[in-house]
Parts: C-alpha cells; structure tokens; sequence
C-alpha cells in the first residue's frame, strides 16, 4: 500500500510556506498524487489558490477593522478562534480527506509558530491524522536570509528547537531562497552564528552541532535532482 504523508509547513514570516505549499503540489501532482492544502494563515489564506481555508471561523479584515490589530495580533486572536472551533476544523478536515482521499496533505501554518506548536489543539489535530495511517512531517522553512542575522538568527533557532522537542514527528529543517548557496557555504563553513557570543549561545550550539538536532536541507525546484533528493528525504 503506498504511504501517504501530512506536511506540516511552518516557519518565519516571509519564508516562502504558501509558495512552498503550490510548488511542492504541483511536483506531487505531475507525478499523478492527489493533493489537497488547508492553510490556517488568515492574512494570506488565498495567496497562490487552491486551498481551503478557514474563514468561516475567522476572517482577517474584520479582526484587523473591528480589533485594530497588526498581522501579529491578528494571527494569535485567529489562533484562539481556532482552539475555540476545533472540532468544526477536524470535521472539515476529515470531509475533505474521505472525499478526496488524497496521498497528501499540505497544511499551511502562519508564520508565528511559537503561538501554536504547544497548544494543545495543535497536538489534537496531529494525533487525529496520525490515526487516519498518515505519515506526519513538519517541514520547518528556514530563510537564507537570517544566516548572518545576529539577533533574529539565535531566535529562530530556539524556536526550531521548541518546535521539534513539542511535536513528536519526523522533522525537516527547510532552506528557504536555496537560490543563496554562497551565503549557506560560507555559514556551514564558518559557522559564525554563535562566534559573536560563544559563551551564551554555548547549549544551543551543542543541540545542533555536536548532537545534530537540526540540520539544513536544500529544495531548488528549478533542478530535478534537488527536488529528487527532497523527495528521498520526506520518504526515509
């Protein structure tokens, strides 16, 4: 029987999760696998099409006109929405999945993952799919960009790691904007993330070297073999 999967994509925002959602479908589909996408991003929830969304729970421009908050505050008073109406999501979700009966599943999550990967609605949603016999993996963007980013970067980091220490999945640590090797090149080679601070950054960078809890995996979906050794690695 052929394995079918749930990607769960997270990441900082601007990472590239909806644009990743629509690349990664199109390979599965021309490769003739059924794909359906649910996103819970409700400022981008109609980005690249194709997917279902959630806005009969919530709806971005009148949390934003009615509340006056930002895009932050906007996604954490989605996210209550959600924990409030998360049986109206695992219904929706099911329907969809026993309609299509899909070999993947592409959930698309905001950018703010620390406000959602310890809820415990988050950890219901996992356990209900692991149930359904899919594969679950959370595919974790990561943005070149931040490489050399001395405040963001250690951020971002501690939140890889809060991640996968809550979510008891196999998980894929993803370069986004692959386009910047140089950049991914010169940070393996030096690893200057932690020079400027080696004292304080000492536990982390132990978490991700010496014990390899995190390591970087590129996608170029412009090359064959990229995508080809993606593939290989999601399927491990």
């Amino acid at each position: 029987m052929e394995e079918k999967y749930v990607q769960i994509v997270i990441g900082s925002p601007g990472a590239g999760k909806s644009t990743y959602c629509s690349n990664i479908k199109k390979i599965y589909e021309f490769n003739n696998q059924k794909v359906i996408i649910f996103t819970l991003d409700t400022i981008f929830s109609n980005i690249c099409g194709n997917f279902y969304n959630f806005d009969e729970i919530t709806n971005k421009d009148e949390i934003i006109s009615e509340t006056l908050l930002g895009y932050n505050g906007s996604i954490v008073l989605s996210l209550f929405f959600f924990e409030k109406n998360y049986d109206f999501i695992e219904k929706k979700i099911l329907f969809l999945i026993f309609k299509t009966n899909p070999n993947v599943i592409l959930v698309d999550f905001p950018g703010q993952t620390e406000t959602f990967s310890c809820s415990i609605w988050f950890q219901k949603l996992l356990k209900r799919l692991k149930i359904l016999k899919y594969k679950i993996i959370v595919i974790h963007l990561f943005d070149c960009i931040y490489f050399y980013d001395k405040i963001l970067n250690p951020l971002l980091q501690m939140t890889n790691l809060l991640t996968l220490y809550n979510i008891d999945v196999k998980y894929i640590c993803l370069i986004s904007k692959s386009f910047e090797k140089k950049t991914l090149k010169e940070y393996k080679k030096k690893k200057s993330l932690f020079d400027w601070n080696k004292i304080f950054f000492d536990d982390i960078k132990e978490l991700i070297y010496e014990f390899s809890n995190i390591k970087f995996h590129e996608l170029n979906f412009e090359c064959v073999i990229s995508v080809k050794n993606f593939l290989q690695q999601i399927n491990i």
